[in-house]
């Protein structure tokens, strides 16, 4: 499906093209000039444009790699959705900055929000080869403990929503797989379970 979706916005980028080759005279003039005139609707298109000449649009939810509902009423980005911001807010925000460096990792990712510093070594220890760990708490400039990520302004626990007491668990290509409540290190091996993890402590090297 997500192929299927990728094609036809290919070709509509293609018809656009032909479309601007043949009548670009006659309405392009016209479009543009509606478009300045409606400064928001102008970058509405623009937006998603980019987003889909770029791929960046496109999404997972309910596909295998999705579990559960996905449309929900909870904030924040959605499972089946990809993490990612701006570079305006990558600039401005550590907890973003942080993040999008620890993405570079080829491992999943697993944020755990507020104390979950005694879980995330149980993790690292069974299984840091497949999945980084950090523990995301807001108002901690400097971070504290081996896996803290700094969020000091909590910009990037709004974006990801899943509230205090809780996790979001990354994919290795960016998108977020699954979040929801930590019930121990026992839930979270059931959740790493249903990926396909397998348990191996060590680092990604190992």
């Amino acid at each position: 499906p997500v192929g299927g979706r990728l094609l036809g916005s290919t070709k509509k980028a293609t018809a656009l093209v032909a479309l601007r080759n043949a009548a670009a005279p006659v309405l392009m003039p016209v479009a543009l000039t509606a478009l300045k005139a409606l400064r928001p609707a102008k970058r509405r298109v623009e937006h998603r444009m980019m987003a889909g000449m770029s791929g960046l649009a496109l999404h997972y939810e309910g596909g295998p790699l999705t579990p559960g509902p996905t449309a929900d009423a909870v904030d924040g980005i959605r499972p089946g959705r990809r993490v990612g911001c701006s570079a305006d807010d990558e600039k401005r925000h550590p907890g973003w900055r942080a993040l999008c460096a620890e993405l570079t990792d080829p491992r999943w990712t697993l944020l755990l929000f507020g104390d979950g510093e005694r879980c995330a070594a149980s993790v690292d220890e069974a299984y840091g080869r497949a999945v980084s760990v950090r523990v995301v708490a807001p108002g901690t400039a400097g971070g504290e403990g081996p896996y803290a990520l700094a969020d000091p302004d909590g910009a990037l626990g709004r974006a990801l929503g899943p509230g205090p007491g809780a996790y979001a668990l990354i994919r290795p290509d960016g998108y977020l797989a699954d979040r929801g409540p930590v019930t121990g290190f026992a839930g979270l091996a059931a959740v790493f379970d249903g990926f396909h993890l397998l348990p191996g402590g060590g680092s990604a090297g190992a």
